[in-house]
């Protein structure tokens, strides 16, 4: 028996570990449940027979049909691909080159917009309601009203104009050099 290499049944292999059940409405349930599972292997096993039994009925009519198909209707052609040029290696180059370039591009644009993001994202965005946004208004106005006048005042009042030659000539003293007399005596 061992050069067969078979098995015992499960049952002396296994211990059947009965469930109990505790009412009649399990019972009944679980009858009912047996009984639909055993219908629908039954029905499954009936379709599959009918099936087999059709494919072996309707395989000289597919051909048939295959066949009218296929003369009705021809295959579709391949399209033509466009033949295959050998580029020199200066030309395959070049386009490796402009590649690059449009790839790099494509990365300073992308660069260029995540550093507005960024920017975009820096600023602090602040929502007034409308009486808020009235008074900071109101404020702007009264500061920009207030800096026209003092601009209508200095406009008004003349002041002399500083002539450039004292500038220079100020300058010009305070660059000089100067001269010490040393007092021997003081020492």
């Amino acid at each position: 028996m061992s050069d067969l290499d078979i098995l015992p049944p499960d049952e002396a292999v296994f211990h059947k570990a009965e469930k109990k059940v505790s009412s009649n409405k399990q019972k009944e349930h679980l009858i009912k449940a047996r009984a639909k599972a055993r219908e629908t292997i039954e029905r499954r096993r009936m379709l599959d027979k009918q099936a087999k039994e059709n494919k072996i009925e309707e395989e000289p009519e597919i051909e048939d049909e295959e066949e009218e198909e296929e003369i009705e209707q021809p295959k579709p052609k391949p399209k033509p691909k466009g033949k295959k040029v050998e580029l020199t290696e200066e030309e395959q180059e070049l386009r490796r080159f402009d590649k690059f370039m449009k790839n790099m591009n494509y990365y300073e644009q992308l660069k260029a917009d995540k550093a507005r993001e960024d920017e975009e994202n820096k600023k602090i965005k602040i929502s007034f309601s409308q009486k808020e946004y009235d008074e900071l208004l109101k404020f702007l106005e009264e500061k920009e009203l207030k800096e026209e006048k003092e601009q209508e005042l200095k406009d008004a009042i003349p002041v002399a104009p500083k002539r450039e030659e004292e500038q220079v000539t100020s300058v010009h003293h305070s660059l000089r050099p100067r001269s010490f007399r040393y007092n021997r005596g003081f020492r």
